[in-house]
Parts: C-alpha cells; structure tokens; sequence
C-alpha cells in the first residue's frame, strides 16, 4: 500500500500543530463538547461552489460538458473561492449524550479557497493535485449547558488535497477550536475555552466522491481504507488513538432537476446519493455542470450529527487561459491508441499558438509536453492501457481522467471510459439506477428502496437510459408493464451520442390492488442492438394500506378516576 507524499517542489508545510485547551469540569459535559469536536472534524471539506456572472456560462458548459446527458471533471484555479452557508443538526446526538442542554443546531459559514496547485507522489506516480483551505464559524446563542447561560462557538480550519484528473480526495486536515462565551463570571466558575484538536484523514485509494463522467443512473462502489490521525492534549479526557479503518460505500447519480438552491447556471443539477453496505442513505451531494461542483450537500457527520451546507455566494478567478482536452475515443476498449487534442484559447475564445502545455495521464504515469500550433491546438497520440480505476462499476472497467496544463493552475480535463466489452451501439437500462418519487395527498418526496405506496398515491419513476455503445443510438422508446395493472406507459426518447443519456418518466396512479406489484421496462428501438441483455429492467412496488385509527375515550371524566380507551376498533389490513 503506498501512501502519498510530497515532492520536493512542494513548498506547503504540513506539519500538523495544535494548541492546548482545558476543557469544562463536568465530565457529562467534558464527553459531550470533545465528541461534538470530533464529529465536526469530520465534515466534508471540498469546496462546494457557484460562479459569479465574471465567467460566461457558455464557457463553462463548455469547459466541464463530456456528452449529450453527462458532465466530465472541472478544473479549479488558485484563488477560486466559495461561501456556504452551513448548519450541524445535534439533536439526535444530544438526546442520546445525557448532557443538559437546550441547543439543537449550530449555524455559520464556511469559506472555500483553492490555495494551491501541488504534484505529489499517489502510489509512484507524480500526480497534480488541488490545495483547497476552508475557514468555518458557527455558533448557538443564548443556550444553556449544565445550567450556564451562553453561547457556544466552533472556529474551523479544513485543508483538503484533492486529485486533478477526477477530483478524488487523497487527504483531508481539520483543525477546530470551541469555547463558551457567556457572562464574564460564567468563566470563573467553568474554563471557557472548550477544546482545540486535529484529526488527519487520509484515503487509499483516493476517495472518488464523484465517477466522472456523471450521468443519471451512474452508480459506483468505493472500497478505501481511511487512516485517521488525532492531535490535540486534553487534562480531562484522553485524544483518541489513531486509526485505520476500511470503509465500503455506493454512490448512484439518482436524477436531474432543481436542487432546491437558486444559482445562477444551476437549475439542472445532479443528485449523488451515497450509501452504506446496509443501504442506509449517509449523505448526498448536488452537483452542478454549470461550476462543476456541489451547490448543496447533506451528510450524516457521525454519532447521528448532520451537516448541512448551501451555496451562499461564490469568486472565480480570472482565467485569462482556457485549455479544453478532445480525446478521439471517450469511450473505448482496452490498449487503444486515440488522438488526442489539446486547444488553448485566451479568454475571448482567440487560439494561443506556441504555448507549451504538460498533459498527463494518471492511469499509466503518461506524461509529456506539447506545443500548440498557429490554430491552439496541439495533437498527440495516447495508449488508454488497460488499467482499472478505484471505484467499482457495473459494465465498466475503469474511467480515467486527461489532464492537461498550462502553466500551474490552468487546467484542463476529459474523461476516457474503458469497457473491454464494448458494441457500436448498446442501450442500456439499469434497475439499480432507476428513482421513484412519491406524491400522497400532496406531500412529494424521493423514497428509497424497497419502494412503497398506497392505493391514490402518484408515483412519478424516472428511468435512465444510456448509450454504452461507440457510435450514435438510433431514437426509440421505454415501455413500463405493472404484473397486476398492465400498460402503465411509453414514453420516448432522442438518438444518443456515445455515453450520452436520457431519462424517461413515467406517472402511475397506483390502483386498488395489495402485495407486490412488479414493474418492468424495456427498449424499443425497432433495430437490433449490440447488447440485448440489458436492455430491460424491473422494480418492485409493494402497495399495501395505512393502518387505520379508531380510538374510544370517555366523555367527561372525573379527576382520580380510571378511564378505558378502546383502540379494539383499529385496524391495520396489510398486516
């Protein structure tokens, strides 16, 4: 196993220091603010962006866009910066802690730079990586704990390395600071200042919290060992012991649409949803193509606290450079040899001739220089090889970004996609990729599998279907049968580009009927297609009933005197 470290170019210091901290006297109360600390540490620290109306979002659709229906990698310069605002939800983790204390939430925001360009070694390959540095406040005021009155702030310092070529994180550092703030005589009867610690993770592989390209229906398993290491001296109670820990989650890119934040460029994002080996949702992500990053995010942090955080405003730097990569083949079989195409503009979109530009591939420690021609652009010859990525996906052996640079921060990246199993045209469906909404009596939300409802619910499943294939799929439809109800629909859709997608909904008003209702979907295209096999999907639905409520109470009874109520009348038909 090989872990990163720093080249000798690198001139950031990441010594890890820490300031000492008594903390309050009460051991319930000692418990409670060290595991708050601990937990926050533990936030998601990538910036989570937007874009100010400076940089033109045709520039940026055409920076971050793959193909028709999915998003390729974003690049980052230095000096990029985005403001969130952010709230950590203690609620479960206090009613279960046995503090005394009347806070729910804390409340702030977190500001996101990138601070530096790296190379750095990940497993003996020189590789390009992001430096983003996060300062986060946030607070409760006017709470109490253990009878004292005050207010409760958390200064947070976060610096996240994060790979160029797929935005994989190699390591994250949070530094936190807490302390009680109320009346001047509160702090001589406890110490004010709380805690100060440091946690270090670092992830091998590198985390892929997102498999680029993305697409609707994209799904993917990260298997990583993360190694924690704790920092941080306490009189009360003991730092925890460093740590190495092996961690399986899925990821799928559940649906389009609005994330339920206005930005500008943002109204079509893209809905990571993350889960554990159990199922259980952990957290998700709203990915925006337009700034290539998450607009909002939701995480369970850990011991039940949640961290939210919502796009408040954001500055990206000028990029008086723009390189874009065009791979011959962004989808292909293994050992292929593709042209590869490398365009330098200025901002105004006027070609840079004689510009030098380093491009790199992580996947085979490819790297070269280029010089572009009187037109920008500069052409080389790649061999894909036939290595896998980190992420484990279904139908596909690995995607592997091409990176190239100008300079130290203007960057460039596409996505090539290897699939040893690879047809001209191949529609697929994908049961694992498939979401259902839900409306009862108006109430609309995302419900998670196994699938539920009840006689009158609507229920809008949205189906995504995707172009594996190397050359153009011809337009077809998407038929929807129920076991008990039949038809349910046809909905159409367009000729997919290679790896281009398209979603087909589908609206079924559930009917009177109990047990499990199986749905399938299948491909109608009236040509044949190079992979039949999965060219169909199903899902099941179990409708059953609500309980039912009939409860008896005495009129009118008289103080000290016993009362009967009769729920003998209720009933539950589905069991």
């Amino acid at each position: 196993m090989s872990w990163p470290t720093y080249s000798e170019n690198t001139t950031s210091d990441y010594t890890l220091d820490f300031r000492q901290r008594i903390v309050l006297d009460s051991p319930r109360l000692r418990d409670f603010v060290f595991w708050t600390a601990v937990a926050i540490l533990l936030i998601p620290a990538s910036p989570y962006d937007s874009v100010t109306e400076e940089i033109r979002e045709e520039k940026l659709d055409q920076r971050f866009s793959h193909s028709s229906g999915s998003v390729d990698t974003p690049s980052w310069k230095i000096n990029d910066r985005w403001v969130y605002d952010g709230e950590l939800d203690v609620y479960d983790f206090i009613a279960s802690s046995g503090v005394s204390t009347n806070v729910n939430t804390l409340t702030g925001t977190l500001d996101v730079q990138v601070t530096d360009v790296l190379q750095i070694d990940i497993g003996g390959i020189q590789t390009i990586a992001y430096e983003a540095t996060g300062q986060g406040d946030y607070r409760a005021d006017n709470i109490q704990l253990e009878g004292q009155n005050g207010d409760v702030i958390v200064e947070m310092e976060t610096v996240s390395l994060i790979r160029a070529s797929d935005m994989a994180v190699i390591s994250q550092t949070a530094t936190i600071d807490i302390e009680f703030d109320g009346p001047w005589w509160v702090c001589l009867l406890i110490n004010c200042n709380i805690a100060s610690i440091t946690a270090a993770n670092e992830y091998w592989p590198p985390l892929e919290r997102h498999d680029f390209p993305l697409y609707v229906g994209d799904s993917w398993v990260n298997n990583y060992t993360v190694n924690t290491t704790y920092s941080g001296t306490s009189a009360y109670v003991d730092i925890p012991q460093d740590s190495s820990e092996q961690v399986e989650t899925t990821s799928t890119v559940v649906q389009a649409g609005y994330p339920g934040v206005s930005h500008s460029g943002c109204a079509v994002s893209y809905n990571v949803t993350a889960t554990d080996v159990n199922g259980s949702i952990v957290g998700y992500g709203w990915h925006c193509d337009s700034i290539g990053n998450d607009v909002l995010t939701l995480n369970e942090v850990t011991l039940g606290l949640m961290a939210e955080h919502e796009i408040q405003s954001s500055n990206l730097a000028f990029r008086s450079t723009e390189v874009h990569v065009d791979l011959g083949y962004p989808l292909s079989p293994f050992n292929l040899e593709s042209p590869i195409w490398v365009n330098v503009t200025d901002s105004s979109g006027t070609p840079l001739q004689d510009t030098d530009v380093e491009v790199s591939y992580d996947a085979t420690g490819f790297g070269t220089t280029v010089t572009t021609a009187s037109n920008g652009s500069a052409f080389l010859s790649l061999d894909y090889g036939a290595y896998g990525d980190d992420s484990y996906v279904v139908g596909e052996y690995g995607s592997h970004g091409i990176l190239a640079r100008v300079g130290t921060d203007d960057i460039g990246v596409s996505t090539v996609t290897l699939d040893p199993d690879i047809h001209e045209v191949d529609l697929k469906l994908e049961s694992v990729s498939i979401s259902v909404e839900r409306n009862r009596s108006d109430t609309i939300e995302t419900i998670p599998s196994p699938y539920d409802a009840v006689p009158g619910d609507i229920v809008t499943i949205s189906v995504p279907i995707v172009n594996d294939g190397l050359m153009q799929a011809p337009p077809g439809f998407v038929e929807a049968f129920g076991s008990d109800t039949g038809t349910i629909g046809s909905e159409s859709f367009p000729s997919l580009p290679s790896l281009g997608t398209s979603v087909a909904n589908f609206e079924w008003t559930v009917p009177e009927i109990m047990g499990n209702e199986l749905i399938s979907f299948s491909i109608d295209t009236g040509e044949s297609d190079g992979n039949p096999s999965n060219d169909a999907a199903d899902i099941f639905v179990y409708v059953g009933r609500l309980p039912y409520a009939d409860v008896s109470i005495p009129s009118d009874p008289l103080t000290l005197t016993d009362v009967i109520i009769d729920a003998t009348a209720s009933n539950d038909p589905d069991g």
